[in-house]
């Protein structure tokens, strides 16, 4: 038998890091699946993905283009992100009212769902059997392994020694591995560190040369602290979690749907708790347990996801959106990064009056005299830069 085709376009960070390398397993048992990491966000681009031909476009992370595939009549799957676009305004998702959705994040699932969006959900627990595991140390022996990947964000090692140095008790070694993510920044030197963490044993690494090597050094550590405030699916600590690590996150999504607060884990707002008070081998069974049901859970989940698939591929497709060119494909990805408002109102222009359209007039205001006169206008590059600008005017579009 013959297996349908599926694009798999992905982030380019992916490429190093093999995070999606799970999903593109599964859905390798139904298609022949060929990975895109996109480089940038050029009509040449996009032009590229246009003309590939495949019967499953599976958009990871960059949801922003799914609108493109969705109007050229492409079948979508579409695997957002909650710390990337979480927050976004109805209409960025009412523009893939045709696609299918799988959600990593039950808020992020339920926030579709209200919007009428065809989504399944799962949470994602790899294999435990393929993770080395802690050793259990006594209760005077508490460690920490600390990934400074945003401390721009504010999750930088010198926040971790104020939380640290100011309590009585606390993990005497502590691990900081400084590897920020693309477009961060770490301004504490690795020979520096000892300084702000009197008292302690203090080990740091830049770089692993691989998963194996970066488990089981992580492993050697009974306390993870995450890196991120959001996360998207949570890999970081999902793979803590497997190495039986006791986890401490921030309260978001989604470390507060896979960590229940003093029960599997620790959940906190901005400071973290007093070590002296938690106990640690409890939260540590418990996350042990957690995972191995969860693992159990997302193997059942695999032949429903697959499914839930094949039947969106037999439905026909809903006209959401006028046809959207590589060029305005392009255009409205800059738009994403650059202003929100414009970004807004460019997708609300592609817009095709529906009979269910009511969803969009309920969530969004009547279009203003700029937007109706740039849909009778054509698509080129100088009159949508003028568009551009003339909207990053405006303070306030929807």
């Amino acid at each position: 038998m013959i297996k349908k085709k599926c694009l798999f376009i992905d982030h380019k960070y992916h490429s190093t890091t093999s995070s999606t390398r799970f999903l593109i397993e599964v859905l390798s048992y139904d298609y022949q699946v060929e990975v895109l990491f996109l480089e940038d966000f050029s009509p040449e681009s996009f032009e590229k993905i246009l003309v590939t031909s495949a019967d499953l476009y599976l958009v990871f992370q960059y949801d922003f283009i799914a609108p493109f595939l969705l109007s050229n009549h492409k079948k979508v799957l579409i695997v957002p992100m909650y710390d990337g676009t979480g927050e976004m305004a109805p209409v960025h998702w009412l523009s893939m009212l045709d696609g299918l959705f799988l959600n990593f994040s039950e808020v992020l699932h339920k926030r579709h769902i209200s919007l009428g969006l065809n989504s399944v959900y799962q949470k994602y627990y790899p294999d435990p059997q393929n993770y080395p595991q802690f050793s259990n140390p006594s209760s005077n022996q508490q460690s920490v392994f600390f990934w400074e990947r945003q401390p721009v964000s504010g999750l930088s090692i010198d926040w971790l020694a104020d939380q640290i140095n100011k309590q009585a008790f606390s993990p005497q070694r502590i691990h900081l591995h400084q590897s920020p993510d693309p477009g961060q920044y770490s301004k504490r030197h690795p020979s520096l560190v000892n300084e702000i963490f009197p008292t302690k044993k203090i080990t740091t690494s830049t770089w692993f040369h691989n998963k194996t090597e970066f488990l089981q050094n992580l492993a050697k550590f009974s306390i993870y602290i995450a890196p991120r405030k959001a996360e998207g699916i949570g890999f970081s600590f999902i793979d803590a979690m497997a190495c039986g690590m006791v986890v401490m996150a921030h309260d978001m999504p989604t470390m507060n749907e896979y960590v229940v607060h003093n029960v599997n884990g620790i959940i906190f707002d901005t400071d973290l708790p007093e070590f002296r008070l938690i106990d640690f081998e409890k939260l540590r069974a418990r996350s042990i347990s957690t995972f191995i049901e969860g693992h159990e859970s997302w193997k059942k989940f695999i032949p429903q996801l697959l499914s839930k698939v094949s039947d969106y591929l037999e439905k026909p497709n809903k006209v959401v959106l006028r046809p959207m060119s590589p060029l305005m494909a392009s255009q409205i990805s800059n738009a994403f990064f650059r202003n929100q408002n414009v970004y807004a109102a460019l997708i609300y222009n592609l817009v095709i009056d529906l009979p269910e359209n009511a969803v969009w007039e309920e969530r969004l205001p009547k279009p203003t005299a700029a937007v109706r006169l740039s849909v009778s206008l054509p698509d080129s590059p100088v009159l949508n830069q003028v568009l551009l600008a003339i909207y990053s005017k405006r303070k306030k579009i929807l």
